[in-house]
C-alpha cells in the first residue's frame, strides 16, 4: 500500500469510525422502532440474533450446526416485516463500503475506500501550503510564457515550458497506482517567478491524489527542524517525520537558506538518505549547475546534478504579467 502520512492515517480512520458508528446507530433505531411497529417482528430478530451467536459459537468449536432453524426463522422474520408494511432489507446494515464494511481494511489489505479518504486529506493538507486546487496540470497554461526564440539558444520560453511540464507529467505518472514510486529526483531550476512552485504544485495534485504521502516544505525552514535542537520539540518530530519518510517530498527555494557548514551538513543528510531508501525528492531552486557547484560541497553539489534529472525553465517572471 502507498506510504502515507500517520497523521492523515489517523483522520481517514477517524471518519470511517464515525461513519461505522453512524450506521450502528441507524441500526439501532430501526431495531428500536420495529418494537413499536411489529413487535412480533421483534421478538423474530431477537430470537434470530441470538440463535446466529449460538451458531458461530459452535462453528468455532467445530461442532455441528443446524442451518435449517435460521432459516426457518428468517423466514418468519420476512413475512412479519411483511406483515407491518417493512421491507424485507429494513434490517439490513448498509455501511457506505459494503466491500470493508468501513473498516477500511480487506483481511490484512487496505481498502480502497480508505486509500481514496488518505487522499482526500492529504489533498486538504497539501491546500494549506501549495493552492492544488487551482494549480495543477489542468491549469497550468504554457501560453503564458514567451514564443519568441532566445538568440543564444534557438529555445523559446514556451518551448522550455511545454517540455519540463513533460518531465513533471512523467515524473508524477512514476507514482503508479500499483505503489510503485519512480527512481529518479527531479531538480526543477528556473528564475524567480518563472513557474517553478506551480509545478510542484502541479506533481503534488498529481501524486497525492492516487492516496500517496506528499510533503512540501520551503528549504529554509526545513533545514531549520533539521539543524539543532528544535527537532525535539512535538511539532518539529513530525515535521522531520515528513521530512524524511514521505514518499515523495517536495522542496522549495533552494539556494534561499542560510549557507553555514550545519546547512549543508542536514540538506546532505536528508538528501542521501531519501536517495538511499528509494524516496524521491522534487527540488525547485533558482540557481543553475554551476551555481550549486559554487555554494555546495562537492558531495551535496554531484548529487544535487549527478541524481537527480534537471528539467529548465527560462524567461521572464510571469509573476509581472497580468
Amino acid at each position: 500500500m502507498p506510504a502515507t502520512d500517520p497523521r492523515i492515517l489517523n483522520r481517514a480512520q477517524a471518519i470511517l469510525s464515525a461513519r461505522r458508528r453512524q450506521t450502528d446507530d441507524a441500526c439501532s433505531r430501526r431495531i428500536t422502532g420495529l418494537q413499536r411497529a411489529s413487535p412480533e417482528a421483534a421478538r423474530l430478530y431477537a430470537e434470530l440474533s441470538t440463535l446466529r451467536a449460538e451458531t458461530l459459537g459452535r462453528m468455532l468449536r467445530m461442532e455441528d450446526t443446524d442451518p435449517n432453524q435460521t432459516r426457518r426463522l428468517q423466514t418468519e422474520l420476512d413475512r412479519a416485516l411483511q406483515t407491518a408494511g417493512l421491507p424485507a432489507d429494513y434490517l439490513t446494515v448498509r455501511p457506505d463500503c459494503p466491500a470493508c464494511g468501513d473498516t477500511g481494511y480487506i483481511d490484512a489489505a487496505r481498502c480502497g475506500c480508505l486509500t481514496k479518504l488518505c487522499a482526500s486529506e492529504q489533498l486538504a493538507l497539501l491546500e494549506t501550503v501549495l493552492p492544488v486546487q487551482t494549480q495543477n496540470f489542468s491549469t497550468f497554461d504554457e501560453t503564458r510564457f514567451s514564443a519568441q526564440k532566445s538568440p543564444e539558444t534557438g529555445l523559446s520560453p514556451r518551448l522550455s515550458a511545454s517540455k519540463v511540464l513533460r518531465q513533471c507529467r512523467e515524473f508524477a505518472d512514476g507514482f503508479a497506482d500499483d505503489q510503485a514510486i519512480p527512481k529518479d529526483s527531479l531538480l526543477l531550476m528556473g528564475g524567480p517567478g518563472s513557474g517553478k512552485t506551480f509545478l510542484l504544485s502541479c506533481i503534488a495534485q498529481a501524486v497525492a491524489a492516487k492516496g500517496f504521502w506528499v510533503h512540501y516544505a520551503q528549504t529554509p525552514a526545513a533545514l531549520s527542524v533539521l539543524e539543532g535542537e528544535r527537532f525535539r520539540r512535538d511539532a518539529d518530530t513530525s515535521e522531520r517525520d515528513s521530512l524524511q519518510n514521505a514518499a515523495l517530498l517536495l522542496l522549495d527555494d533552494l539556494g534561499a537558506e542560510w549557507n553555514t557548514p550545519s546547512s549543508q551538513s542536514a540538506l546532505f543528510v536528508l538528501i542521501s538518505q531519501r536517495l538511499n531508501e528509494g524516496r524521491p525528492t522534487a527540488v525547485a531552486t533558482i540557481l543553475r549547475p554551476g551555481a550549486i557547484a559554487e555554494r555546495y560541497p562537492p558531495q551535496l553539489a554531484s548529487r544535487l546534478t549527478g541524481a537527480f534529472k534537471t528539467a529548465v525553465l527560462f524567461g521572464e517572471d510571469l509573476r509581472n504579467k497580468s
